[in-house]
């Protein structure tokens, strides 16, 4: 039954064990993508993030969700920038593999924070990078490639008290296995959900390289490609998609078919990073495949690296004294009765993953839904680790929506504070088709799609405080008018002339 076992161990590997070198280098790519994160919401740090913007913290009072943020207990620029240095410090810390573990709780907490200040303005980005720092969690990010491991070296060669260990043994935990299936679930119902029309014809790519909020230059110039291209590419878009799920959780050469997900899915994540502003999404997706790499991926690698005479196969656990020796089992013995608890949290937060699963997707049939426990609820709702997986379903939109302010100054000046930090154009036109690329980028594409009428006071506050940002007495603001614009994205080859329609949505004074 040798074979049998070969079998069941080969399974556990590929389902419940990372290399230890494929988790320090995501740890290496998950803080630099945390600080690009940061870097971009540091950009709107005013906007977003302090009492002057447009979601000051008193209108989260009334809110009765779940919510956790450091950010709510600071109103000003200058303690909302403290708080993103401290950020920043911890994202440092992290991608650097120092104080590893605690540098994982910490980040958690940053990345939390962040996402939940200006949770109305979420994307799936911002769900996927919670639930990479919470899952990751559980797992030695610092075993390899870490200041962190490099100090213990460092102390084992000085004292030569400290047992030689094997690093590169697999890491195990059912954390694994929740990636994976976390990963799997992502790209399954994405595809599940794209059932409308322009995803059937194949236009879904090409609604979306017209939505000028989000394009990019690039977008501009591949939207100009033969409709035919366009066409060939959607229906890549949900054959990759598709393929996805089975690249991460194929049981049968999963060394060859894990390179595979490696090289081919964040190719496609980072072809939509190229056409479109979707915020930390490409980047976050993009990371997660490092951890598919398995230990014969590294060994060739080295190969490639130093020559097949100076890799060396793994070495079992040694100890250099009777007295290390004695001290490394007594440790492993407290790991093991500590991984108790720490897999017993996982177990509950993939029960409370797999309610929200089925409770926020439309694709899942009615009956299977329930209402979730208060603490399933919680462990969801306080980390923002919603499983609502829509991208871009059932359809693209048809419709580019923006807003414009028709300001008067006091001197008799018309202009648009909004449109001068929120895009490329000074001004929109009243009539006509939308402009391209207004350079929105996620967050005020996502605010000007999502406006709610109790958003105005607070908008309307950031506009009469105009002189304030400029600097200029003459710029006050007497009376203003607010317009929604909406255009339609015309179909391919269409002969119609677009406009904009215009509806006014708030005014000043009233």
């Amino acid at each position: 039954m040798s074979w049998l076992k070969s079998v069941a161990r080969r399974l556990a590997l590929t389902y419940f064990a990372f290399d230890p070198r494929s988790l320090g280098l995501f740890r290496i790519a998950l803080g630099a993508v945390m600080l690009t994160d940061l870097w971009i919401r540091y950009q709107g740090v005013d906007f977003w993030f302090t009492d002057e913007g447009f979601f000051p913290t008193r209108a989260f009072r009334g809110i009765h969700a779940p919510l956790f943020s450091i950010f709510f207990h600071v109103t000003t620029h200058e303690g909302a920038v403290a708080l993103m240095l401290l950020c920043a410090i911890v994202y440092a810390c992290l991608a650097a593999g120092l104080a590893t573990r605690l540098a994982q709780v910490l980040a958690l907490v940053c990345v939390v924070s962040l996402n939940s200040r200006v949770f109305y303005l979420e994307n799936g980005g911002n769900y996927v990078l919670n639930l990479l720092a919470t899952w990751t969690l559980f797992l030695p990010l610092g075993r390899r490639f870490s200041v962190d491991a490099w100090l213990r070296a460092r102390r084992r060669r000085r004292t030569g008290k400290e047992p030689a260990v094997d690093l590169d043994r697999p890491v195990w935990s059912l954390a694994v296995l929740a990636l994976l299936l976390q990963f799997a679930v992502i790209y399954a119902l994405n595809v599940l959900q794209k059932t409308g029309p322009r995803w059937r014809e194949g236009s879904a790519v090409y609604y979306s390289l017209h939505d000028e909020a989000l394009i990019t230059a690039f977008g501009v110039w591949l939207r100009e490609l033969p409709y035919g291209i366009l066409q060939a590419m959607s229906h890549g878009t949900l054959w990759v998609e598709a393929a996805a799920v089975g690249l991460i959780l194929c049981p049968l050469f999963s060394r060859h078919v894990r390179l595979a997900a490696v090289v081919l899915l964040p190719a496609l994540h980072f072809g939509f990073g190229l056409c479109l502003e979707l915020g930390i999404f490409t980047y976050s997706m993009m990371s997660f495949f490092l951890l598919l790499l398995a230990p014969e991926h590294w060994c060739w690698l080295e190969r490639r690296l130093r020559g097949p005479a100076q890799v060396a196969a793994p070495a079992a656990v040694t100890a250099q004294t009777n007295g290390g020796e004695d001290r490394w089992r007594t440790l492993r013995s407290v790991g093991r009765w500590m991984a108790i608890p720490r897999e017993a949290a996982v177990l509950l937060l993939i029960a409370a993953a797999v309610g929200d699963v089925v409770n926020r997707n439309p694709v899942i049939p009615e009956e299977w839904r329930f209402r979730q426990p208060v603490l399933f609820h919680k462990i969801v709702e306080y980390p923002r680790n919603h499983q609502l997986w829509r991208m871009y379903t059932p359809d693209p939109p048809k419709k580019i929506r923006a807003f414009v302010v028709e300001a008067r100054t006091m001197d008799g000046r018309l202009v648009d504070p909004y449109s001068e930090v929120a895009i490329r154009y000074p001004a929109l036109p009243e009539s006509g088709p939308m402009p391209v690329r207004l350079g929105s980028g996620q967050l005020f594409s996502a605010y000007a799609y999502r406006l709610r009428r109790s958003w105005r006071p607070a908008l309307q506050r950031w506009i009469l405080r105009y002189p304030e940002r400029t600097g200029r007495p003459e710029d006050r603001i007497v009376s203003f008018e607010a317009w929604r614009l909406v255009t339609r994205i015309l179909p391919p080859n269409s002969d119609e002339k677009n406009r904009i329609v215009r509806v006014r949505f708030m005014y000043h004074p009233p």
